[in-house]
């Protein structure tokens, strides 16, 4: 698992970071495929959790709490696609996919504060599991985050809890569903080029074993 606990900016150069052995141990901050505990911006890169880590995890104390995403897949992980604890959460042309508990993004609450995520799509985003970005509950008293589009006209937000077997375990539950609706804007069907920054260390990374 990478953890990144310092301000970052990575450009993945469109190579792949994936799992390569089974990290699973029923901890929630431990078998992440990567766990980002600072304001950190991710371009450019696959991460492919390979079903033996449960994706990506953003994890703010502070609501101040920024992260980027462009130009990212986030793959086959073994539990949610996106787990967005506190904080801001910006995505562009963003692609989850394969999921094993059907949902590309969960919304949450960490623990340093009562809010969950805040979460900012582009229509370029493209969330293919079953429940594209859900809050677990939302009849609790903790207050939803949000979800928003930066581009309004061509994506449209909306949300409604609902109430079923989620897990197929015979208890069903609610959560907060938010629909991501894209909107034709006269053809454009792929995200426009960007400039291509080098990468800047202004902290550190750690590797857990």
């Amino acid at each position: 698992k990478l953890t990144i606990n310092k301000n970052l900016i990575i450009d993945g150069n469109n190579n792949k970071i994936y799992a390569t052995e089974d990290i699973l141990d029923n901890s929630r901050k431990k078998d992440h495929l990567m766990l980002l505990e600072a304001d950190v911006t991710l371009k450019n890169v696959t991460l492919d959790s390979a079903n033996k880590a449960k994706g990506i995890n953003t994890y703010g104390n502070d609501k101040s709490l920024q992260i980027y995403f462009e130009n990212v897949k986030m793959l086959n992980s073994a539990g949610n696609g996106l787990t967005a604890k506190g904080g801001t959460v910006t995505m562009k042309n963003v692609a989850i996919s394969g999921s094993a508990w059907k949902q590309s993004v969960d919304i949450s609450a960490s623990n340093g504060y009562n809010n969950g995520a805040n979460l900012v799509v582009d229509r370029y985003c493209s969330f293919g599991d079953q429940g594209a970005v859900v809050f677990d509950n939302p009849g609790t008293g903790t207050k939803v985050g949000t979800v928003t589009s930066s581009d309004p006209s061509g994506l449209i937000v909306s949300s409604a809890d609902e109430t079923k077997d989620w897990a197929n375990n015979g208890s069903s539950y609610t959560k907060r569903v938010f629909t991501l609706t894209k909107v034709s804007t006269g053809g454009i069907t792929t995200p426009p080029t960007t400039q291509t920054d080098n990468v800047t260390n202004s902290g550190s990374t750690t590797t857990d074993n």
